[in-house]
């Protein structure tokens, strides 16, 4: 399973942030949080101010489809340039780039201040997800006395609760700042970068 994550690091430059990041999830490898992980990945380009602009224009360009193959966009390439370009964009657009580039598109590290919007829409409220761990972890071990799993999800519920309850970076994260070690964005960006991931687990 894939799954993206903002990490917001404090440093001097883009290159200083790629290289605080690759740090920080070292100790997270080995299936802890993630099995492998790609800097942008196929979140590549998500940071951009005209992100969300492009994947409107895409969707209809590729048929308005729920599920979108590698087939369409390859099919589809030149129009989807086109349109990222149309935005004022000189890059490979979001959809033509490599999702294992381990060199990663410039705009997959932005300041953070030029992307709070996105920050904003990705942060989650840990304290209320933990509730919904919790919830399902009651109603496992409920299930349990029962007999009625045999694969009890309960274990995994209550980790998973624990994880969020104490704001740890987790599978579960979206926006993670490193310096202080919360899933919340700071209300002070000054200093801080902001680092797409692709993680896998």
């Amino acid at each position: 399973m894939h799954k993206g994550v903002i990490l917001l690091i404090k440093a001097k430059n883009r290159e200083e942030a790629k290289i605080d990041a690759e740090q920080f999830l070292e100790p997270y490898g080995n299936g802890d949080v993630w099995d492998w992980y790609v800097i942008g990945g196929r979140w590549s380009g998500t940071l951009n101010k005209n992100y969300k602009k492009f994947t409107k224009q895409a969707k209809v360009i590729l048929g308005n489809k729920d599920f979108v193959s590698r087939k369409d966009i390859d099919a589809n390439s030149d129009k989807l340039q086109k349109a990222w370009e149309y935005l004022g964009e000189t890059s490979v657009n979001p959809y033509n780039r490599s999702s294992y580039d381990k060199d990663c598109s410039a705009g997959d590290i932005l300041p953070a201040k030029e992307c709070l919007e996105t920050l904003r829409d990705w942060e989650i409220d840990m304290k209320k997800k933990a509730e919904e761990f919790w919830k399902k972890t009651v109603d496992a071990k409920a299930e349990e006395k029962k007999g009625n799993e045999i694969y009890s999800m309960s274990g995994c519920y209550a980790g998973l609760y624990r994880s969020c309850s104490n704001d740890y970076f987790s599978f579960e994260s979206n926006v993670y700042d490193t310096s202080l070690e919360s899933n919340k964005v700071p209300e002070d960006l000054k200093g801080y970068w902001a680092v797409m991931v692709d993680m896998h687990n």
